[in-house]
């Protein structure tokens, strides 16, 4: 079995997902790519308060948007570098951490990024997302079980987490676990469809497809 993978980049303003090319029996399928949101603030569809967000000043949100614009454009030295001067004013904020992992990752540091989504999550221990990237990271080097793991920590905080039953079941895909992997694309399936994410519902059914075919 095939074990390509290919990550796109991760977006500033929310979790970021997987573009990967998986040869299933012999069959290649395309899982989701990422697709950003608009607003600041994270999502808190994983456990992660708004609270801290809702906290910041003026002067510290446009300083973190600027960051998140220098991501986007593509200047991963310039973020963290704003992202590391924006975490020593405020060394306890587990979103500016994260933020920092997804830089690193960008640049292909990835033990470091994996050291500040690990302290992202110790200062906010429900912090799914952050859990959800470093099964990324740990699936981008082919370690496939040490990502779902990963995965499992993000889906016991929130069972619901459409993201990481996805990425759980191109992992389990990927360890010759085709049932197992079946029952979590389909519950991502149906969360993706429950919130209007018709595109990432379509590439899992086609996930799905590919496993009923064998």
């Amino acid at each position: 079995m095939s074990k390509r993978l290919h990550r796109l980049q991760k977006f500033p303003q929310t979790q970021y997902f997987i573009w990967a090319t998986v040869s299933i029996f012999g069959i290649t399928a395309i899982s989701p790519m990422a697709i950003g949101r608009t607003s600041l603030p994270e999502t808190n569809n994983d456990g992660y308060s708004f609270q801290k967000q809702e906290q910041r000043d003026e002067k510290e949100t446009n300083r973190i948007q600027v960051a998140n614009k220098l991501y986007e454009d593509g200047n991963f030295t310039g973020a963290e570098d704003l992202y590391r001067q924006l975490i020593k004013q405020n060394p306890e904020d587990a979103f500016l951490r994260y933020r920092l992992g997804n830089t690193l990752d960008r640049q292909g540091k990835v033990e470091d990024a994996i050291s500040a989504y690990q302290e992202s999550i110790r200062l906010e221990p429900k912090y799914a997302m952050a859990h959800n990237a470093i099964g990324l990271v740990d699936a981008s080097l082919g370690k496939w079980q040490e990502a779902i793991v990963e995965y499992q920590k993000a889906l016991v905080i929130n069972p619901a987490y459409a993201d990481a039953l996805k990425n759980q079941g191109i992992a389990l895909l990927q360890t010759g676990k085709p049932q197992e992997a079946q029952k979590s694309l389909e519950k991502a399936g149906k969360l993706y469809r429950a919130q209007s994410k018709n595109i990432e519902a379509q590439q899992v059914e086609q996930l799905l497809q590919n496993i009923s075919v064998h």
